[in-house]
């Protein structure tokens, strides 16, 4: 198997959340980092920070998502802690 095909062959099988640096697979492979950095250009194939954007944004899109459902709950708690708080007051009064 030549380089390029191993080096295909890792990316496709690497961890798409935390994928292989251009000095992890060099050292995998026991070439120099500047070999696997041309070939990968040469192939296309977008450097890690690149290949992880995609599960960085997901993963950064789901925590806001929850981040503004906790909010909303909290306001509908307060509204409802406040609304309860109001009507104990006319309550009282009456």
């Amino acid at each position: 198997m030549d380089l390029e095909n191993k080096l295909i062959n890792i990316i496709n099988t690497e961890n798409k959340k935390n994928p292989l640096t251009d000095v992890q697979m060099a050292k995998f492979l026991g070439v120099a980092r500047e070999s696997i950095t041309n070939l990968r250009k040469e192939l296309n194939i977008a450097n890690s920070r690149q290949r992880r954007y995609p599960y960085l944004k997901v993963a950064t899109s789901t925590i806001l998502k929850k981040i503004k459902t906790l909010q909303y709950l909290s306001l509908l708690e307060n509204y409802w802690l406040k609304d309860l708080m109001f009507q104990e007051e006319l309550l009282k009064k009456y």
